[in-house]
């Protein structure tokens, strides 16, 4: 995005060298196999991610943390009491004992602090899965809510509204792109009656965002495309100058 271009350029990268394409992940929707048939199942089914994120710099981790999960803790009991949804918590980073973080973690601490009534129609998803695997499981959704940049970026290959939360700037610089950044909600600025009357509004016109979604998805995952002749064009320079005239 062009923030990061600014960034390389304060750090003196020669602007010759930065090239802005697209996430690579859009390429997703290319294979996705999108469902536009209507919904069959008789009630709203909502995707959650969410991660742990220590960096919040206008209070304390710790403080952050506990109105983050505070936030989306009153989401799904509104979720579930006001629409009668099924939410499923739902990451890109889970399932894999070798890595760093498993987002699945901080999903079960969430569901074990939810009421019993609200807890049945809640279920934590905590394997991994790859990413066609991810795509369709994304199809039984109405609409996901994301932490994690790419669970929205995958929720938007496969043609899914997505509710973001932005928790560094190329959130809400991607959502802008695609005209959804009145959307966004800031980790840093939660509060749960505003997030909850928000995600009301979203909920009420899904089709509408799909319809807004899908061509610039489409747009994006064609772009995309284009980083492996760029990536191609450099390595050939640097690595085969005699190639290239």
């Amino acid at each position: 995005d062009k923030e990061s271009k600014a960034q390389l350029l304060d750090l003196n990268v020669p602007e010759s060298k930065i090239s802005i394409h697209p996430d690579v992940a859009f390429t997703f929707a290319e294979s996705a196999q999108i469902n536009t048939t209507p919904s069959e199942h008789p009630c709203l089914k909502v995707a959650i991610s969410v991660r742990d994120w220590p960096y919040f710099k206008k209070t304390t981790s710790d403080e952050g943390m506990k109105q983050y999960t505070h936030t989306i803790s009153k989401a799904v009991e509104h979720l579930v009491l006001r629409h009668q949804a099924e939410v499923v918590f739902i990451s890109t980073c889970q399932g894999v004992p070798d890595y760093w973080k498993d987002d699945s973690t901080l999903a079960h601490s969430l569901v074990e602090q939810l009421s019993p009534d609200v807890r049945k129609k809640v279920h934590v998803d905590d394997d991994f899965h790859s990413p066609s695997e991810l795509l369709n499981l994304l199809q039984g959704f109405d609409a996901v809510i994301a932490t994690r940049m790419h669970m929205a970026i995958c929720a938007l290959a496969a043609k899914k509204p997505v509710f973001p939360i932005a928790y560094e700037f190329k959130t809400q610089v991607l959502f802008e792109q695609i005209g959804m950044g009145e959307w966004v909600q800031d980790i840093e600025a939660l509060k749960a009656n505003t997030f909850c009357e928000t995600l009301d509004r979203f909920l009420e016109t899904l089709p509408a965002h799909i319809a807004h979604i899908t061509p610039q998805i489409d747009t994006l995952c064609k772009e995309a495309y284009t980083a492996g002749e760029t990536i191609k064009a450099a390595f050939n320079r640097s690595v085969f100058p005699e190639r290239t005239t």
